[in-house]
Order: C-alpha cells, then structure tokens, then sequence
C-alpha cells in the first residue's frame, strides 16, 4: 500500500478517535464544551479536519463506486483484523453517541445565550417556539450538540479511514514471482 493511503488512512482514524473519545466524555459529562476556555484549539481543529477529510471520502467513494463489489469485499478482506475490529468499533462508538440515546426528552434545540439570558427553540407538538430557559439547561442542551457534532464527525472519519485503506489495498502493486 502506498504511503498516501497510510497517511490518510491513519489522519482520518486518530481525528475519529479524539472526536469520539471526546463525545464520550461529553456524554459522562465529564468534558469541556466546545467554545469553552482551553478548547479552541479542538472548536477549529475538527470541523476544518472533518470536512477536509470527508471530501476526501467523497473522491475516495467515488472511486470505489466504479469498483466491483467482490474487488472491494477482498480488498477490505486483506486489511489486518485488528485494524479492521478497531475501525468497527470507532465507526459503531460514534454511531452510538450520535444517536438521541443520551439526549432529553424536552424537545429542545438551538440554545442560545444573549445578554445574559438563555433560551432555546422548542418543538413540542402544538408548542412550537423559543423559550427561556435555566443555565443549568442551557448548559446540557450545549452538551448534547457538541456530543452529537464529534461523535458524528468521529463515525464519518472512521468510514473516511475505511474507504482509504481499502482503496489502497486496491491499488497495491502485484506481487511477481
């Protein structure tokens, strides 16, 4: 496999891995919201990575698009199993966190905080609207979003690792006897 592939391959699988490790803390409730002091590097450094990686899963479908899927399923086959485990269960962690399993049930989005009141938009049938709310709302409602953001970037950067590495098993020069 060529070293693009690899480098690639690895980018995107160890942004996916802090993008969910992050979400997870997020979801324990145990780590910094996104914004906060300290983590302006981590408010900059994943959106930028996660779409420059995601259109290089775009480019890389479309390649694999054109590809038999039997080519495809034997190259994926001769990644090694523990890459292979490692990658599903990244891909499977995001998924999870992204998933509305650890948000609340008040129907709540978009929190904002503007001269030193908070409010959020709710969707509640038949009450649709923005209200006010407490800091202590305001604050998980930030929490829930930026959980849902990395985890979501993190099982994307995981299917981005995927589709590189399987390319790159493709195009793996033949072997000559």
């Amino acid at each position: 496999m060529a070293w693009g592939y690899r480098v690639y391959g690895g980018a995107a699988a160890g942004l996916g891995a802090v993008a969910v490790t992050a979400a997870g803390l997020l979801a324990l409730g145990v780590g910094p919201l996104i914004g906060a002091p300290g983590t302006r590097a981590l408010a900059l450094l994943m959106p930028a990575s996660a779409f420059a990686l995601c259109l290089g899963m775009f480019l890389t479908t479309l390649a694999l698009k054109s590809l038999d899927r039997a080519l495809l399923l034997s190259a994926f086959r001769c990644l090694p199993a523990g890459l292979r485990a490692g990658l599903g269960a990244l891909a499977l962690a995001g998924a999870v966190l992204a998933s509305p399993l650890f948000g609340d049930d008040e129907n709540l989005h978009d929190p904002r905080a503007r001269d030193g009141a908070y409010s959020a938009y709710r969707t509640t049938a038949g009450v649709r609207g923005t209200i006010e709310i407490s800091r202590a709302t305001y604050l998980e409602l930030r929490r829930n979003d930026d959980r849902e953001f990395l985890a979501g970037a993190g099982a994307m950067l995981a299917g981005a690792a995927f589709a590189a590495l399987t390319l790159g098993e493709l195009r793996r020069p033949a072997v000559r006897a």
